[in-house]
């Protein structure tokens, strides 16, 4: 939904993320400072594994992307629940506003 966010979280696998309606505002916590990067519909972005992160749509109506998980193991497979890890601390570097 509009104004919404994932949350700081990161994956177990790297993912492949195709956005396909509006614009996604991702923050990156693995510069010097909390980059934001915007990826439209039509683009998209790789994620490494266990890379925190918050994705954002901070438009006023709906974006859609689609994740797809590279590698993923037989144990994990198994358990998908375990892919992703939610409510993840915001990292320091990143300011307040970021969440």
């Amino acid at each position: 939904p509009p104004h919404t966010s994932f949350g700081w979280h990161y994956h177990r696998t790297p993912i492949a993320v195709a956005v396909t309606a509006e614009t996604i505002t991702l923050y990156d916590s693995s510069g010097p400072r909390c980059t934001a990067t915007r990826y439209r519909a039509g683009q998209g972005f790789i994620e490494p594994a266990y890379h925190a992160h918050l994705a954002r749509n901070e438009g006023s109506t709906r974006a859609i992307l689609y994740a797809t998980y590279i590698g993923v193991s037989a144990h994990l497979r198994a358990n998908p629940g375990l892919l992703d890890v939610f409510n993840q601390p915001r990292p320091g570097k990143c300011p307040a506003s970021v969440h």
